[in-house]
């Protein structure tokens, strides 16, 4: 077993760790946009099919999401299992990986349509965003509580997964709110007119908190579970999920994608334009006078 960090360090380096793991997750998103990968598979569907390509778009953007997210729990995880002192980083980076890439593939998509329609009934111009500290708080406790739910579960013991859920539940919340509440004290739809640097910036420390306090939250769940281990003469390693509990995980992912695939396969076939041939249908002979 490796040394592990002291509670403050533990909760701000892990902290920074899933903000380091945001950033480089948001820029390989960016990255791979500018490389042409989207653009890539966009092209992959007949230019004939405009219903196909509408489909597409969310397609698309789920699954670079959701390659964000998984680069930001694996950089995130792999930091939270060095400050716990665990010899098996690889098992605690791909469950925190899986935890990321699962919520926010699925949920930050909902979360940028919902403050879209916000912005859209309030005409962009009353400049009513008091509601967004409330907004945001709320995004962050249902991220937190979808992130926690996968990562107790395939990282931890079942009687230690309350611990990762709560904790993931309420830092995510926590940050969620501090950063609506950033949001709304600079209140961009006038700070970047008159002061575009601090605004930018103030948003973007806005974006790190949720990660910032939702990370240190995690890391703190994860420092008890390590000490009540061995605390009780257990290894670290002991507190960690069994096989049996991952294949169980991923049995009931299945039982929960596979209706998914299918409904979304159903719905491109039902969106398929297939061209018919009306010349056998239809007899081409007529009568007309000359």
């Amino acid at each position: 077993m490796e040394k592990q960090y002291s509670t403050s360090r533990s909760v701000l380096i892990n902290g920074l760790g899933y903000v380091a793991g945001a950033v480089v997750g948001y820029l390989s998103i960016y990255l791979v946009g500018r490389l042409g990968l989207a653009s890539w598979l966009f092209s992959l569907v007949d230019e004939e099919q405009t219903f196909l390509q509408i489909l597409a778009i969310p397609m698309i953007a789920w699954f670079l999401l959701a390659l964000g997210g998984a680069i930001t729990g694996v950089i995130g995880g792999w930091v939270l299992a060095n400050s716990i002192g665990t010899e098996r980083k690889g098992k605690l980076a791909a469950g925190s990986g899986v935890a990321f890439a699962g919520s926010t593939g699925i949920l930050v998509i909902v979360f940028l349509l919902l403050v879209s329609f916000i912005a859209l009934y309030n005409n962009f111009v009353e400049q009513r965003i008091v509601q967004y500290g409330l907004l945001f708080g709320l995004f962050g406790l249902v991220f937190g509580l979808v992130t926690g739910l996968f990562q107790a579960f395939t990282t931890v013991r079942l009687r230690h997964t309350w611990r990762v859920i709560l904790y993931s539940t309420l830092g995510f919340a926590l940050g969620g709110v501090i950063a609506g509440l950033l949001v709304r004290w600079v209140n961009p739809l006038d700070g970047l007119d008159t002061y575009p640097i601090l605004t930018t910036l103030v948003l973007l420390i806005a974006l790190a908190f949720p990660y910032f306090v939702g990370g240190g939250a995690l890391g703190l769940a994860y420092k008890h579970i390590a000490k009540r281990a061995t605390q009780s003469g257990e290894t670290v390693e002991s507190a960690q999920s069994t096989r049996w509990q991952i294949f169980l995980v991923a049995v009931l992912a299945l039982i929960v994608i596979v209706p998914v695939l299918n409904l979304v396969v159903s719905i491109s076939d039902f969106l398929t334009v297939r061209p018919a041939n009306l010349q056998s249908q239809i007899s081409p002979v007529t009568v007309g006078v000359r």
